[in-house]
């Protein structure tokens, strides 16, 4: 997506040293996408954040930064699922009161036509 928010290599702490590799690192995870870094970190067991695992592109990835970019995309998923739901809500909300107010406002009519 365009406008999805970038991930902040200032505050990973399993980040390498060197800018290049960080964003190559972060290149690989985006291209394979959340569910593949899941399973592939499931794959890798009970390893340390600080071990070194073969993800994407990369062969020598620390656990810990792929967990904290898998940690800050769901984050971002959940909020996305959050804003969609509130929208989802206020826009029922609504269409309900237009359908209410419409339907009063036919009985009146109706209720004026029968009187007069």
């Amino acid at each position: 997506m365009a406008d999805e928010p970038k991930y902040p290599l200032e505050k990973a702490a399993f980040a390498p040293g060197d800018q290049a590799m960080a964003e190559s690192w972060l290149f690989s995870l985006d291209m394979i996408g959340p569910d593949n870094v899941r399973a592939r970190l499931a794959q890798a067991g009970a390893l340390g954040p600080g071990a070194a695992v073969p993800i994407g592109m990369v062969q020598h990835m620390t656990v810990g930064f792929a967990q904290q970019w898998l940690a800050w995309h769901d984050k971002l998923k959940s909020e996305r699922e959050a804003d969609f739901k509130r929208r989802q809500i206020f826009w029922t909300r609504t269409a309900a009161l237009a359908a209410c107010t419409a339907a009063l406002a036919g009985g009146i009519g109706w209720a004026w036509t029968i009187f007069h």
